[in-house]
């Protein structure tokens, strides 16, 4: 590993000596997803190291100008109206890269790569796919609160850490209704005091939680928990036996289908910008 790579203060220093146009993104996760993105462009792709990079990596390009473009998980600044302080430092359009993969043609086309079937010839993810779309109310109220916490600092997290959490049993699809109850109550005695405040949080998601998919806000986490709970699910029935995959290879699965087709019309300003901008650092880099 480059010594400049190990530390904050090192990977906004790098540029100093290896002038390269790089693109930061925030985990080793992220990895293939943008390289699916930027495919064809000669780009240096590195992880964020720490909390502290992306605010010191932010420092080098409005100061100096530095050949890097940040790419951040849209995260809850969703419900924002925030403008990014730099076209180098790029917000994704949800929550996280996973929100992307909910799309039921990505689903079913990767279930059936996993079970041996021809490219969707076959319908084996709709039953999956609309238990937890039928469960997007309750999801929704988990997720007010949890950006509620989120903007108190509280340090509780409302919103359940992957969709095994709130089912009966970890091979079912059927949801538990006391375990969700359970996230609820977690941060009902600290919402009794500032209700209001609640109901303006509230109101102000729901305007973007009616114009769009809430899949796109929910963690991202608990999306791909829920891609991988409906995908396994289709499979094992389809096979008649569990199929083991490790996340990472889902992921990268996931993301190369996810690039073959058809994109969603925010992917695909997300990716335009993104490459744009790369294509302008590279081409004044090379001047």
């Amino acid at each position: 590993m480059n010594d400049f790579t190990r530390t904050a203060s090192g990977q906004s220093a790098y540029w100093f000596f290896n002038p390269k146009v790089i693109l930061y993104v925030e985990g080793k996760t992220d990895i293939n997803f943008y390289e699916g993105m930027i495919h064809g462009i000669e780009c240096k792709i590195e992880k964020l190291n720490g909390e502290l990079a992306g605010p010191k990596i932010e420092q080098q390009i409005l100061r100096n100008g530095s050949p890097y473009l940040i790419c951040y998980d849209g995260d809850y600044t969703l419900f924002t109206a925030a403008r990014s302080k730099h076209r180098q430092i790029i917000r994704l359009s949800r929550y996280s890269f996973e929100n992307y993969f909910w799309r039921w043609d990505l689903l079913n086309e990767v279930a059936c790569k996993l079970s041996g079937v021809q490219r969707n010839s076959k319908d084996l993810v709709s039953s999956g796919f609309a238990s937890m779309e039928n469960k997007k109310s309750c999801f929704d109220d988990l997720l007010i609160m949890d950006v509620f916490v989120r903007n108190q600092s509280i340090g509780v997290v409302a919103f359940p850490p992957n969709i095994h959490a709130i089912l009966k049993r970890s091979d079912s699809m059927s949801f538990c209704d006391t375990k969700i109850l359970k996230y609820k109550e977690s941060v009902k005695q600290l919402t009794s005091n500032q209700k209001k405040h609640l109901r303006e949080i509230s109101k102000s998601c729901n305007t973007y939680l009616t114009a769009r998919s809430s899949f796109h806000f929910y963690r991202g986490h608990f999306v791909f928990s829920a891609v991988r709970h409906v995908i396994m699910n289709a499979v094992k029935k389809h096979i008649g036996n569990n199929l083991t995959i490790p996340d990472m290879a889902l992921s990268q699965m996931m993301g190369d289908v996810l690039w073959a087709n058809e994109l969603d019309e925010d992917l695909r300003k997300i990716k335009l910008k993104v490459r744009r901008q790369l294509n302008l650092l590279i081409k004044k880099l090379s001047a």
